[in-house]
């Protein structure tokens, strides 16, 4: 009887045994990238709404500029699915992002530099870490565009920071990355294209638009010739290098500047979605080459443009 009421005490009881929560998820690689492109959106866009509200603000031109460099970082977070917030921690109190503690204290024009510029090289690098390729293609064009506007709002207050340098010197390297036939000659042909187009217009112009049209010609023919290079059809059947091309209507006509220039941008605009496409592709380090490519041939889209502006999703016309 003992034992049989010790059992039945037993059964009446409900034993709980102490177990450790579950671990949260470890983020890999293409997350993490995500994530870090998505914060950093949310510092740029508090750093420039530091700079707007500051007693002494910048003069009403570079203010545009700012403006639009809050308004493409809001963008960005949106196009990356925000911020994810950890798993909180018990008892912890929750840490607010970027966006939410608001700027701290003020800030100028090079503060918001210097964040771009940061933020910018940072999503570079990141391209060659993430596995999704569509993914890759985002933070590249984020990455760009961060890089654009630091050297843009450079420009315009003077401020000695070159955020291109970088992206120039590794889009200036001979080498390049293993493309598809049919890849390689639309990029050799749109190049060498670019690059006819540009000298027809510098043999119409005279002294620093001459100078810097023949420099955007030589730009577009060497990329040409080490794209050729490397894709080894220098001299073959294979090389779609043609001594002329179709001029756009604009260009052939010559009487309307402001066509001509629109004409010329739609032409670099056209290239830098080339290349943020092979971005989506391409591997590893080939993806860096490729982000420089597009930030490179952005800019000058930019200065070829009538109004200057830089659009939120350099490469991706789908975005605009």
């Amino acid at each position: 009887m003992t034992a049989l009421g010790l059992v039945l005490a037993l059964a009446g009881c409900t034993l709980r045994l102490e177990t450790e929560p579950p671990a949260p998820p470890v983020p890999d690689a293409s997350e993490s990238a995500r994530q870090r492109t998505a914060v950093d959106a949310e510092r740029v866009a508090a750093t420039a709404a530091a700079v707007a509200t500051t007693d002494d603000g910048p003069a009403e031109a570079v203010s545009v500029l700012v403006a639009e460099v809050a308004a493409a970082a809001e963008a960005h977070v949106e196009a990356l699915g925000g911020v994810h917030e950890p798993a909180p921690v018990p008892g912890a109190s929750p840490s607010p992002s970027p966006a939410e503690e608001g700027p701290a204290g003020s800030a100028d024009v090079e503060d918001l530099v210097a964040v771009l510029v940061e933020a910018g090289s940072t999503a570079r690098s990141d391209v060659a870490v993430v596995d999704d390729g569509g993914l890759a293609r985002l933070i590249g064009s984020v990455a760009a565009h961060r890089l654009l506007a630091a050297d843009a709002l450079a420009r315009a207050t003077g401020l000695d920071v070159d955020a291109l340098e970088a992206s120039r010197a590794t889009a200036d390297a001979p080498t390049r990355p293993a493309l598809t036939s049919s890849e390689l000659a639309a990029v050799v042909t749109a190049e060498d294209a670019a690059g006819f187009v540009w000298e027809v217009v510098a043999a119409r112009r005279a002294d620093a638009e001459r100078a810097t049209a023949a420099a955007h010609a030589a730009r577009h023919r060497a990329a040409a010739q080490a794209w050729a290079t490397s894709g080894d059809v220098v001299g073959t059947d294979l090389d779609p290098r043609r001594a002329t091309y179709p001029l756009p209507a604009a260009v052939a006509d010559d009487t309307d500047a402001a066509a001509v220039a629109d004409a010329l941008h739609a032409a670099e605009s056209a290239i830098a979605t080339d290349y943020a496409s092979l971005v989506a592709g391409a591997d590893g380090d080939d993806r860096v080459l490729l982000v420089d490519l597009l930030a490179v041939t952005s800019a000058a889209a930019r200065d070829a443009s009538a109004n200057g502006s830089v659009p939120r999703f350099p490469g991706l016309p789908e975005r605009s």
